[in-house]
């Protein structure tokens, strides 16, 4: 009996971490620009994504495909791109660019045509530092990093209103059928409807926005960790909720449902939530979340730290990612089709990161040092040993009972 439990030892104790190791993928593709990527944005049926960055460049990309299907400059020399969105459709893209301007694209047989550019430098010098855009692109809203909220139509460049709400805004979020934006800013959190502002919510440092399709639902988060969920009237949906950490991301299910947050400081984690019960626990990460994205029916979820991406379904972790290698990239913004099929993150704050990723929800194999030939090898080998462990152990076995 001891025999066996030597060869049994011999054979799977090298053999233990392969079999229990953390599932890993690998993107589908990856395109690398000469500089960082501050952003990117996936249409609802993940078939174009958008991205940009420090290099001025908007660069649009098919999902099977890591070369660009178009790209265009935009913004003065030396400046960048911010943030961006692409419509649900995939029809329309705004782009919101650190000189002042704001661009709306229409997506037409192939390639990007200019609906509208807006520059409103003279009128309060603002800097587009978070744009978001409705399911059919016919509404854009922009929030400036001088503090301005401003709605625009697809039809004009012309704001229908402007509103000043602090120094400075985070986050902005519309819902997809375009009647409510909510902003985040340094004065708190405020909520838009096509007139102007409905209500404002004193949460302190506002960090992170998030909205249902038809806007019933808001979701707003802070920097010392409160999570408020409201409704368009500014009546709270449940109480407020203390995450304990700074709120970097927030994301929401089409009807509302379950919320998804990113929060972190020296560590991480990735947090689900419904409007009744307690937040569960996704994922602890070494390093503080980032982003996150959730699917429409709330099932699947894409998230972020500094250095990893993840994948959930269903609460549990499917596969993980490493796409930061050294420890000077960083990954900026990540964003998932709604079906949650498809799904993209950037990186960039790096001499060497500055990529944009595509991934599907079946992972792959990892393709960097030939990770799955060396475990194929392994197990091989592992097999080698354990026939030529049972033949000596009969052997000596045979042996023995001859002898006897």
């Amino acid at each position: 009996m001891r025999e066996w439990i030597v060869a049994f030892l011999v054979v799977f104790l090298p053999l233990s971490p392969i079999l229990s190791a953390e599932q890993k993928s690998s993107p589908v593709w990856t395109y690398r620009a000469e500089d960082g990527i501050n952003s990117v944005s996936i249409s609802g049926d993940g078939k174009l994504a958008i991205a940009g960055g420090f290099e001025r460049y908007v660069w649009v990309f098919r999902n099977d495909t890591g070369e660009p299907a178009w790209r265009s400059r935009i913004g003065e020399e030396y400046s960048y791109i911010n943030s961006l969105a692409i419509s649900s459709d995939g029809l329309y893209f705004a782009v919101g660019c650190n000189d002042g301007r704001v661009a709306l694209y229409q997506w037409k047989a192939g390639t990007a045509e200019l609906v509208w550019t807006y520059s409103g430098r003279e009128k309060v010098s603002p800097y587009p530092r978070a744009v978001a855009i409705s399911g059919d692109g016919s509404w854009v809203a922009v929030g400036m990093a001088s503090g301005e909220v401003a709605l625009f139509s697809k039809d004009n460049s012309t704001p229908v209103w402007m509103e000043k709400c602090g120094r400075q805004v985070i986050s902005v979020s519309i819902s997809r059928n375009g009647r409510y934006v909510v902003a985040a800013t340094d004065n708190g959190a405020f909520v838009f409807d096509s007139t102007g502002r409905i209500f404002s919510s004193r949460t302190g440092f506002t960090t992170a926005t998030a909205i249902s399709d038809d806007g019933s639902v808001i979701a707003v988060g802070n920097r010392e960790g409160k999570l408020r969920i409201l409704d368009p009237s500014g009546q709270t949906k449940r109480e407020d909720l203390s995450l304990e950490r700074c709120i970097w991301s927030l994301d929401m299910s089409s009807d509302g449902r379950y919320l998804v947050a990113a929060i972190g400081e020296q560590t991480g984690k990735i947090l689900k939530c419904a409007l009744e019960g307690e937040p569960s626990v996704l994922a602890e990460t070494d390093l503080p979340a980032s982003a996150v994205s959730i699917s429409s029916d709330g099932l699947r979820v894409f998230a972020a730290d500094a250095q990893n991406v993840y994948f959930f379904e269903n609460d549990q972790l499917i596969w993980r990612c490493k796409v930061v290698k050294g420890w000077d990239g960083n990954i900026e913004c990540v964003d998932l089709s709604d079906a949650g099929q498809y799904m993209i993150a950037c990186t960039s704050r790096s001499d060497t990161e500055h990529k944009v990723y595509f991934f599907q929800a079946a992972p792959l194999p990892p393709k960097e040092e030939g990770v799955g030939r060396i475990n194929m090898i392994l197990v091989a080998v592992g097999l080698v040993v354990a026939i030529l462990a049972i033949i000596l152990i009969l052997r000596r076995r045979i042996s023995q009972e001859m002898v006897t």
